[in-house]
């Protein structure tokens, strides 16, 4: 559940984010992170903008 949320904080501050490409090139496994949150939505797993759908990783 906090693995859950930190990656919903970290998909909500980053993406918005127009400089997120130099954050994630300063920090390469930030990257593996926003790619696994694509993978998750790509599943339909993870709905962007919604509370009501949680996992557990």
């Amino acid at each position: 559940m906090g693995l859950f949320i930190f990656i919903k904080l970290f998909k909500n501050q980053l993406e918005a984010n127009l400089q997120a490409d130099f954050v994630y090139s300063l920090f390469p496994q930030l990257f593996a992170v926003r790619n696994m949150i694509k993978k998750l939505e790509n599943q339909n797993l993870l709905v962007p903008d919604s509370s009501k759908k949680v996992i557990m990783i």
